[in-house]
């Protein structure tokens, strides 16, 4: 019966440690305890969204470029994840795949991602599940018709956002 005891209390336990995470940051009442791109399992839902779009685009090998601010060791973790087939997007490249945003609440995730097609860029949204014991993975990649302005490749490391990326403030849903 200890066993049981330990799987009921695991049970109990493991839904108070969901994580919540946010890039570009949220602003608000209900921001409390939201985490940023840099908190597990940023990096790794970041590299399954870059590479599910670059694998639906046909692409075998790809670079890419992270949201602004992160530290080394978030990029380090990403190209951990995304594997050998990846790299980081250096300034002179044009062809690369870009994450806009990421949200994380608990066992979903969604990562928006702009990936080159032609001479411009398409956004896709990603959405995964997973977490606690389990690795994210990939529910739906979808991609939007409207050309995507070409985002700027994002090479600078930090510890903090730069000052230009303001919260973003969390929309009340009228309830």
């Amino acid at each position: 019966m200890p066993g049981l005891a330990f799987t009921a209390a695991l049970i109990l336990v493991a839904p108070g440690c969901t994580p919540r995470m946010a890039y570009p940051p949220v602003a608000g009442p209900s921001s409390g305890g939201i985490g940023t791109a840099d908190d597990a399992p940023g990096p790794q839902v970041m590299a399954t969204a870059l590479k599910a779009v670059a694998k639906r685009n046909g692409d075998s090998t790809f670079a890419f470029s992270l949201p602004a601010g992160l530290r080394e060791a978030s990029w380090a973790s990403v190209g951990r994840w995304a594997g050998s087939e990846a790299r980081r997007a250096s300034d002179g490249d044009t062809s690369f795949y870009s994450v806009e945003s990421v949200r994380v609440d608990g066992g979903t995730a969604t990562v928006e991602v702009a990936a080159p097609k032609g001479g411009y860029f398409q956004l896709f949204t990603v959405r995964l599940i997973g977490g606690g014991f389990d690795s994210y993975r990939v529910t739906s990649v979808q991609p939007w018709t409207v050309r995507y302005d070409p985002p700027a490749v994002n090479t600078s490391v930090g510890s903090k956002p730069p000052e230009a990326i303001a919260a973003t403030p969390l929309e009340s849903s009228g309830t």
